[in-house]
């Protein structure tokens, strides 16, 4: 494996690490929405 394949390796590794990590969060952020308008309806309207 020569320098640019390990360069192109690495960027790509990290792009897709930082996307797996906003997909996560955005799952994340919805199941929290969900809870509150469980808890308290109201919490829905002020977003």
């Amino acid at each position: 494996m020569d320098h640019l394949t390990y360069i192109i390796a690495s960027y790509g590794l990290a792009v897709a690490m930082v996307a797996a990590y906003g997909i996560t969060a955005w799952a994340r952020m919805g199941r929290a929405r969900r809870q509150l308008t469980a808890i308290d309806p109201r919490g829905r309207d002020r977003t």
